[in-house]
């Protein structure tokens, strides 16, 4: 897992190279921007090209005080545990469900 904030080469890159970056490192997606998101998903799908995924969350659904982080770590490390295979999001939308502990 690599947060986009935590590259420099990704700061200031629009949706679209943000996604092409993740898609040339066979790297699903986490993000709040389900709109801009969702429409780029759309456009792959029209145009045929694909990517590795995008696991769309919420910070309704995942506060992201300090105290609550753990909750969305633990959410997508179950995610990710129960689609193990290298192309299991391979051109899909998924939204993050809290993990049962």
């Amino acid at each position: 897992m690599v947060a986009a904030r935590a590259l420099p080469a990704l700061h200031g890159l629009s949706d679209a190279e943000l996604l092409a970056f993740a898609t040339a490192e066979q790297r699903a997606l986490v993000t709040e921007n389900v709109a801009d998101f969702a429409e780029l998903h759309r456009a792959a799908i029209v145009t045929g090209h694909r990517h590795y995924g995008l696991i769309f969350t919420s910070p309704r659904q995942f506060s992201r005080t300090t105290r609550a982080i753990g909750h969305l770590v633990r959410a997508l490390d179950a995610f990710l545990d129960a689609h193990r295979t290298d192309d299991a999001l391979e051109s899909q939308t998924w939204w993050l469900e809290p993990a049962i502990d």
